[in-house]
């Protein structure tokens, strides 16, 4: 209940910003996108940082037809390094809905595929059925990377890879 309660204060500033139109809505956004990785960033509840980052993607997707600034995708893609797998798919997630505008990023997408890796799959295993590999390598095919020597064989959602 918490949790939630947090995630609706979050909601407040947006809907009085652009309910007042105080702000431009692209600044707005890129704001609540801010106050969420911030969130992210120093929340102790495991269980608080993986609702808050499970709604990263669809702020992200609301934000699109506007533009991230590249301030947020470095943001977002900082979140690539997090302690959580779970942070870790849903910041690959935002950034896969940012698409070609996030292809800077591709090099820690891929070093977190290689942390993934390193930590879930082990020999003779495809991989759990869900970890951040899946989502990391469906960014990876949004953003247009397909001459890297990336191998995304994990949950079927990809194309990309062998």
């Amino acid at each position: 209940m918490a949790a939630l309660l947090r995630i609706s204060a979050l909601a407040m500033p947006f809907l009085v910003a652009v309910t007042a139109r105080s702000q431009p809505i692209a600044e707005t956004h890129n704001t609540t996108i801010s106050k969420l990785i911030e969130i992210l960033r120093t929340e102790q509840n495991e269980n608080v940082r993986y609702m808050v980052a499970s709604i990263l993607p669809q702020v992200v997707e609301d934000d699109r037809a506007r533009s991230t600034s590249p301030i947020t995708i470095d943001e977002i893609a900082g979140l690539l390094g997090d302690r959580s797998d779970a942070v870790r798919g849903d910041a690959a997630s935002a950034l896969g809905v940012i698409g070609p505008p996030a292809a800077r990023t591709v090099p820690l997408l891929v070093q977190a595929l290689k942390r993934a890796e390193a930590e879930f799959i082990h020999p003779g295993q495809l991989g759990p059925s869900s970890f951040s590999g899946d989502q990391i390598c469906v960014a990876l095919e949004r953003i247009g990377t397909t001459s890297l020597d990336v191998h995304c064989k994990y949950g079927g959602y990809s194309s990309a890879g062998p």
